[in-house]
């Protein structure tokens, strides 16, 4: 079953890409009176560019030639234009034959009278594969969909409209100083970092944990045929997520073991691995029923969430701000906003509710600033459309560190995909190095 998975990443929102070709931003040009406003989506004036000062004799807090991360040089449009096509071809000849094989093989069960398998059966339900077919052999976004699917097998490649350039605010760098080391029984934060939890709440003991699905585990795989390929009391490591005991017993022993824990930062990835058959319910519950188990665990213990890139259902699917019918992300965002707010401040509701993302002062001095990296995500196809600082949300962190610099504050930087990581994009990548380093 194992070939049949990638495609259910590559064509669960396909058919949802043709009907937003239109009415999508463009570059920003730096002005303060519209950086912020033009969409129509009630973004907060208290965040723009008017409420800056140029302020002079500042020392930088962070030094950025301590950052050893380096981005690959760009290529020159004609070399990418020859690697794309070339990979291209291949892909377009894979695909094809991907898809007779699976149309023979599913005619052949149905003339045989075997039953599909669900995942199968599923897929069916939801997608037309000739349709797909057809958008993979024709589309003019295919160059740009081979690198959503394959990352960077497909190499860069290149589209006007999706390379752009965040806009700085007209203030002098200040000079950069190096940073002593902490002196000897200086204070610290003893900080517990949490993610990918991916809890199971169908995973039952004794099951069939060599199924062939991509996640077994549960009653619907039926028992194991021997004690061998049996689901363990405290979860396998074959083809299965974590059961909620697991989670549980994790978590009591982090609290009884460390009980002077300053703060918990949780990086996302929440819900199991069963994408194809996920819904919005189950994913809040999964949400509500973990942020409980969180607050119960570790009361009075401040915590700073990020989101992950399976929280959404479908998984990677993260649109802008700009689509705002029922494709929309509003679902999770609000609910993730009333649940974050347990340990953030209301002053935050409203960018978690535009784009998941947020800022807080930690301490005097020192402050964390949580991105929504689905935004940079190759797998997130809503970026087809337009990748232009979705959400503006670079914009705005360019804001924040601005600020930040101003107030003569340290900035910790929290996500769940890192930049310069091949699942995120290239040029949201070098628009994030070029502010941290700017």
């Amino acid at each position: 079953m194992r070939p049949y998975l990638p495609w259910l990443y590559t064509i669960q929102t396909f058919t949802l890409l043709v009907n937003f070709a239109s009415g999508v931003p463009t570059q920003q040009h730096w002005n303060s009176s519209s950086i912020l406003d033009d969409y129509d989506d009630l973004w907060p004036a208290s965040y723009k560019m008017q409420q800056y000062g140029v302020v002079t004799n500042m020392t930088a807090l962070l030094n950025p030639a301590n950052h050893s991360h380096k981005l690959p040089p760009v290529p020159t449009p004609q070399q990418m234009e020859l690697d794309t096509n070339k990979q291209f071809e291949l892909l377009k000849i894979n695909y094809s034959r991907l898809l007779s094989d699976i149309d023979g093989d599913l005619r052949e069960d149905l003339r045989s009278g075997r039953h599909l398998p669900r995942i199968v059966d599923k897929a069916l339900r939801l997608f037309d594969l000739k349709q797909v077919m057809e958008e993979v052999e024709t589309s003019v976004m295919s160059k740009v969909s081979c690198t959503a699917c394959k990352a960077d097998a497909c190499g860069d490649v290149y589209n006007p409209t999706h390379e752009w350039k965040v806009v700085f605010p007209p203030v002098q760098k200040p000079d950069v100083t190096p940073q002593k080391a902490p002196s000897p029984g200086a204070p610290t934060f003893k900080v517990l970092h949490l993610s990918d939890t991916h809890f199971d709440p169908y995973y039952q003991e004794g099951t069939n944990a060599d199924c062939k699905e991509p996640l077994c585990c549960r009653l619907t795989n039926g028992p194991a045929l021997s004690p061998h390929t049996a689901a363990g009391r405290w979860g396998d490591y074959r083809k299965c997520d974590t059961p909620k005991r697991t989670v549980d017993h994790m978590l009591q022993h982090i609290s009884s073991t460390h009980p002077d824990i300053d703060y918990i930062l949780w990086t996302g990835d929440l819900p199991p691995h069963d994408v194809w058959n996920q819904t919005r319910e189950e994913n809040l519950m999964v949400l509500k029923e973990t942020t409980a188990q969180m607050m119960q665990t570790f009361p009075g213990i401040p915590i700073f969430p990020a989101l992950g890139n399976h929280e959404s259902a479908p998984v990677n699917s993260f649109p802008p701000p700009f689509v705002k019918n029922d494709f929309g992300i509003s679902w999770l965002y609000d609910e993730l906003d009333a649940q974050w707010r347990q340990w953030l401040p209301t002053s935050v509701s409203h960018t978690v509710r535009r784009g998941a993302f947020y800022s807080v002062l930690v301490r005097p001095g020192f402050r964390i600033i949580s991105l929504n990296m689905n935004y940079c995500n190759n797998k997130n196809w809503w970026l087809l459309l337009n990748s232009t600082d979705p959400a503006k949300e670079l914009q705005w962190f360019i804001y924040e560190l601005q600020s930040a610099e101003f107030n003569g504050e340290k900035v910790h930087v929290i996500g769940h995909i890192p930049p310069g990581h091949s699942d995120c994009l290239k040029v949201w990548s070098r628009n994030y190095f070029k502010i941290i380093n700017r």
